[in-house]
């Protein structure tokens, strides 16, 4: 009876973890996933931003060109946090 009761217990605890791991599995899977969607559109965005600005004939090609084959500018200015 202690043998059957002992063997009962334990396949309740390995039960119990059969659900545990695979949960855990699909969560760890879910975030890296959203971290790479997340990372991925971020220069998605920026490229739309572009696109409307050279649209809107507020920036040109050129302009563009230009600041990019300069590199960024060295300035003493705090950064900027964009609120979108």
């Amino acid at each position: 009876m202690m043998r059957t009761h002992g063997l009962l217990t334990t396949m309740q605890r390995q039960d119990v973890l059969d659900g545990i791991i695979p949960t855990i599995g699909f969560l760890v899977f879910s975030l890296v996933v959203l971290y790479i969607v997340t990372r991925r559109i971020g220069p998605l965005i920026l490229q739309r931003k572009l696109a409307d600005a050279m649209r809107s004939g507020s920036v040109s090609a050129e302009d563009i060109l230009e600041k990019v084959q300069d590199g960024p500018a060295q300035t003493n200015a705090p950064p900027i946090y964009d609120e979108l």
